[in-house]
């Protein structure tokens, strides 16, 4: 008698996220599924991204090839409602990175992202909205740095927490002084 099931076993999947970016035409839009941005230091060698391991140890450091740093968040895409990986560069993640600083986390991000130019290269514009996360049930955020090791080739070393932890964010609050300008009539 066979074993009905709506899902498929978890063992039988590989990785099912595949890497997306803003395409040159149209819209990008969906949910960010991860509490925080993943990012580190890469490089476009040989037709493929590929993580630099740091200026002394780096092999394409040494053959001279120029790192960027790029962002990678979980997304739901709305339209498909596929679960995706996101690859942003340093520039583009800023709207994410304020999003963060004013909400503490970047889940339940519901982002649009366009090139205004058209281009493949094209700069991104992302615009960032927040989304009751009560109301959407999101799926469980990928480990990104596990699949990407994976997609990569490197071993993967699972991160210390303090390595990943943001430091807390500053906020400062200035008394005005008996001489400030701005309170003397």
């Amino acid at each position: 008698m066979p074993i009905w099931s709506p899902i498929p076993p978890p063992q039988d999947r590989a990785v099912p996220y595949r890497i997306v970016r803003v395409p040159a035409s149209g819209d990008l839009k969906g949910i960010v599924t991860t509490p925080d941005i993943v990012g580190c230091n890469t490089h476009y060698v040989g037709h493929r991204t590929i993580p630099c391991e740091g200026p002394d140890a780096c092999k394409a450091c040494a053959e001279g090839h120029s790192w960027r740093w790029h962002a990678y968040v979980g997304l739901l895409l709305t339209t498909t409602l596929e679960h995706t990986i996101l690859e942003l560069t340093a520039a583009a993640s800023d709207p994410l990175r304020t999003y963060y600083d004013l909400h503490n986390t970047v889940r339940a991000c519901r982002i649009t992202a366009k090139r205004p130019s058209g281009r493949l290269n094209g700069r991104i514009v992302l615009a960032c909205q927040a989304t009751d996360e009560l109301r959407v049930r999101l799926p469980a955020p990928p480990n990104i740095q596990k699949i990407l090791s994976h997609l990569w080739g490197i071993k993967y070393d699972a991160p210390e927490k303090a390595i990943l932890a943001r430091p807390p964010a500053v906020q400062m609050y200035v008394t005005p002084g008996e001489d400030d300008a701005r309170y003397k009539l």
